[in-house]
């Protein structure tokens, strides 16, 4: 798909560019003692080892009733307490829930334990896969866990057929519905970027999938173009990321994580990725860490680099708008959105950055935030913003198919205004 390839890189281009002060004259200097490239990957690889060794030690391997899928996932990646992980992967199944966010880390607990597993417990695991139905989601971040996750599970069985799956579809043609949406879904986000875009919390919810394509999609081109997709979720934060910190305007942003930008899933991205701050672990970071991924230098150099300040203009996009979306909304392939203009001033000891307002997200909307440096990012808020909370649930309906009921408190839009 060359068009989004090239379209990947030009924006990269763009991102170098503004970042490195090319455009303005100020080219980085060698003053920083950057590390040669075997030193900088010896050390994200042993982060990564540490990130799986931290859930290694999480487990108990005397108590069945304790740990997750992900834990399960780094011990059969470790090669320890394989006999925990037989027992546990029943427990925890006992009954399987969550939908897409049990897919995920069922595939990925399956890809570690593709060598390990006996056939006892790919007879449990394809029926759970047939007996259980997950529920699809209705965001963004949903439908690329959903279908990441259904395209690596079956390609785990390619020769089933409808019988075998809760949806009553062969492995092939889940596969096939699969790969349709996710090569739709990079070349629009590409082409008009993300409708949850920047968000400190649910840049994991797209890491995970990505991770798991990226790390065991069988299709050379998906994998490629899935380890892509994580540059670029990766590049966007890494442009307005002060010491780990992702600061601006953002699609969704939950309360507390806007009083505490240092306790984000993007900080904890941004110490594996980039060495930056304390370690703190997360299911995305589990998922990076087994999927073989590294960020390219250029990236984690942009994420770095501080010396000078610079501005950065994005355009984004809003969710799909059902009705309601105003004089700006445009089509894209017979659905409607919104344009998102963002602009990030990014200093090296502070970070200011907004979008034009306006309801921009039904849910959790910030439009604007500082961020600055502190000693001790985990402890304080080092931020400030303008909070205008309200709850319309009749706005819902421009964004959401269901009916409306008694769950009003799921329509307060958390926005930021000057």
């Amino acid at each position: 798909m060359p068009s989004i390839k090239s379209h990947f890189f030009k924006r990269l281009l763009t991102f170098t560019a503004i970042t490195t002060g090319t455009l303005t004259g100020n080219p980085l200097t060698a003053a920083q003692n950057w590390p040669s490239e075997a030193e900088r990957i010896a050390a994200y690889q042993e982060r990564c080892q540490q990130t799986i060794d931290y859930y290694v030690e999480l487990t108990e391997p005397e108590n069945p009733e304790s740990g997750s899928l992900f834990t399960i996932a780094a011990n059969l990646a470790a090669g320890e307490n394989i006999e925990w992980a037989r027992e546990r992967l029943r427990t925890v199944n006992n009954p399987p829930s969550g939908s897409m966010f049990w897919m995920h880390p069922m595939v990925l607990a399956m890809y570690a334990g593709k060598d390990i597993w006996n056939d006892d417990d790919w007879d449990f695991i394809q029926e759970l896969w047939r007996t259980y139905y997950p529920f699809r989601g209705d965001t963004e971040n949903h439908w690329l866990m959903y279908y990441a996750s259904i395209y690596l599970a079956c390609q785990m069985f390619p020769d089933s057929g409808p019988e075998a799956w809760y949806n009553g579809k062969s492995a092939k043609e889940n596969m096939a519905e699969a790969e349709d949406y996710i090569r739709d879904w990079i070349r629009v986000t590409t082409s008009y970027g993300q409708g949850e875009y920047d968000s400190p919390n649910y840049i994991e919810e797209y890491t995970r999938p990505l991770g798991l394509l990226a790390g065991w999609a069988e299709d050379p081109e998906l994998r490629e173009l899935s380890r892509m997709m994580i540059d670029y979720v990766i590049l966007d934060f890494a442009v307005e990321n002060l010491e780990g910190m992702y600061g601006g305007a953002h699609s969704r942003l939950y309360p507390r994580y806007a009083l505490r930008p240092g306790l984000t899933a993007a900080t904890r991205h941004a110490w594996l990725l980039f060495g930056q701050g304390e370690p703190q672990h997360n299911a995305g970071n589990i998922i990076l860490s087994m999927c073989g991924y590294t960020p390219p230098a250029i990236i984690h150099r942009i994420a770095s680099d501080r010396d000078t300040a610079y501005a950065q203009e994005e355009l984004k996009r809003t969710r799909w708008r059902l009705r309601n979306a105003g004089p700006d909304a445009f089509e894209i392939d017979g659905r409607i959105t919104t344009p998102v203009y963002k602009y990030t001033y990014v200093h090296p000891e502070y970070l200011l950055g907004s979008s034009q307002g306006g309801l921009l997200q039904p849910i959790q909307q910030q439009t604007w935030s500082l961020i600055w440096k502190d000693d001790n990012p985990l402890e304080v808020t080092n931020t400030m913003f303008g909070i205008q909370p309200y709850s319309n649930p009749p706005r819902g309906h421009d964004v959401f198919r269901f009916r409306l009921g008694h769950g009003n408190r799921s329509y307060s839009s958390l926005k930021g205004r000057l």
